[in-house]
């Protein structure tokens, strides 16, 4: 599967067999990534949407740095129907990838197919399904320009160093980053609520020590990057307190308005219905 350096690659996969075939897609690559899905339904285009893997287990959320980014599609594909993938180069390296963890910058789309296939078996006894998973993978590159290979590559080695860099980060610890132990046990779908806000939390603070010091987070000590974790934890609490100050005052604004409106239409009742009063 060849990505053009300006452009992009449309993947067509198309069902040829008379029944229906479930179709599941996995798609892993730093260096490119999914513009959009479709597939034609009475002449009209309908959008699928990638969506990343999760992991459940409070463990793998607790040691989020650990996860391996994945998109994943599931189809039904009807008879003689074709499904569009459109694969992009990659246009923002420091976006949901850097929590992720890429080995390779250039790396694979798994289709894997579930085909039922009705067997007719010897002397009249009855036909039974029988379940064949078909399983490609599909490995990108590139067409032949040294300069885009140079700068994917350039990339993730950036993007290696700021993984190492938020890994020193996140084995620097104040109490704010420490897991709570709900975290740890199975407790309903509240308490995954509560980790995935926790590991938000925690990582935008390592995010934006990195984004602010830059390659001089080598440079500073322990105690220096927890002085500056507690800084930011108090900075980012104070835009919390901020914004929810702002949308409560907005609720209130617009509150004050339909109450206003509420009462002018009331006023404009009374009016007419003292206009129309007969002696």
């Amino acid at each position: 599967m060849v990505i053009p350096s300006s452009g992009h690659l449309d993947v067509k996969i198309k069902n040829p067999t008379h029944k229906p075939v479930a179709m599941e897609c996995t798609f892993n690559s730093f260096a490119f990534d999914v513009e959009r899905a479709w597939y034609i339904e009475n002449g009209k285009e309908v959008e699928k949407n990638f969506e990343w893997s999760e992991n459940p287990d409070p463990d793998y959320i607790a040691k989020f740095e650990e996860l391996r980014a994945k998109k994943l599609l599931s189809h039904e594909l009807k008879p003689g129907e074709v499904f569009y993938i459109r694969i992009k180069n990659e246009d923002n390296f420091d976006g949901p990838k850097i929590r992720l963890l890429y080995e390779k910058p250039i790396e694979e789309m798994t289709i894997t197919t579930h085909v039922n296939v009705p067997l007719v078996l010897p002397n009249g006894k009855t036909p039974v399904q029988a379940k064949f998973d078909l399983k490609v993978n599909y490995f990108f590159s590139l067409t032949g320009d040294s300069e885009k290979m140079k700068e994917v590559n350039q990339k993730h080695a950036e993007y290696q160093k700021k993984r190492e860099r938020l890994k020193r980060l996140r084995g620097i610890k104040i109490e704010s980053d420490e897991t709570p132990k709900y975290m740890f046990c199975d407790c309903g779908e509240h308490y995954e609520d509560e980790a995935a806000r926790f590991v938000s939390k925690r990582e935008t603070r390592n995010e934006r020590l990195l984004q602010k010091y830059g390659t001089k987070v080598d440079q500073l000590t322990e105690e220096e990057i927890k002085k500056i974790k507690e800084e930011i934890r108090k900075e980012l609490q104070s835009e919390a307190e901020r914004k929810h100050e702002e949308e409560e005052r907005k609720k209130q604004e617009k509150e004050q308005k339909l109450k206003e409106e509420y009462e002018r239409k009331e006023k404009m009742n009374k009016k007419k219905k003292k206009k129309f009063v007969f002696f």
